[in-house]
């Protein structure tokens, strides 16, 4: 059993190819290739935490794609989901935010980016949504992974490419935990300040 994590799938959703400048025609086809590209790497027995802003369709609608994807699935509301729907017909779990240790690592998860959050300066990863991997550039070394779609060909993202990708980073401090300024701690991990 693999654990799974994606965001800001907008089923339903025409502009978001336009604004994401997703490679699809039209809605269906995108729909399609997420539904596919989604059951091609989780298994029915896999667990899968979307971070939020799941569809642009109709409850009917969202809940019927919902239930073509494989594995259990959790939710954390992004800004477009409607708390007004029955979210339980497809999700084990429906909250607004989460912690959790998987692999003796503590994820803190939302579908917003945190500058600082819970443990950040003990070695916790925060994952979020919401930013179509638009702060890309500003996460170079650090311990926050945007894991919607957009960054990720389109497909969720496992835990061991989380590992893969934070294992070295290291926590840039925005808060009292570190003495140090933004700029010491960039330079101490080999980047500089823009």
């Amino acid at each position: 059993m693999t654990t799974w994590f994606t965001s800001d799938t907008h089923y339903f959703h025409n502009n978001i190819i336009k604004y994401s400048e997703r490679p699809f025609e039209n809605v269906e086809e995108m729909n399609e290739a997420l539904v596919q590209n989604w059951n091609n790497l989780v298994s029915v027995k896999d667990t899968v935490w979307h971070l939020g802003d799941v569809s642009f369709g109709s409850e009917e609608d969202t809940v019927n794609l919902m239930r073509r994807l494989n594995g259990t699935k959790h939710l954390l509301f992004g800004n477009h989901d409607d708390d007004r729907w029955n979210w339980e017909k497809i999700f084990k779990s429906v909250q607004h935010y989460k912690e959790m240790k998987l692999n003796k690592h503590k994820l803190i998860m939302f579908h917003y980016p945190i500058l600082s959050w819970n443990g950040g300066h003990r070695g916790s990863w925060h994952l979020h949504g919401h930013c179509h991997s638009n702060l890309d550039n500003h996460n170079k070394g650090n311990t926050r992974l945007d894991v919607g779609v957009d960054g990720h060909n389109y497909k969720p993202i496992n835990f061991d490419r989380i590992f893969e990708i934070l294992n070295d980073n290291k926590f840039l401090s925005l808060d009292h935990h570190v003495s140090r300024s933004i700029s010491e701690q960039l330079r101490a991990i080999g980047l500089k300040e823009v």
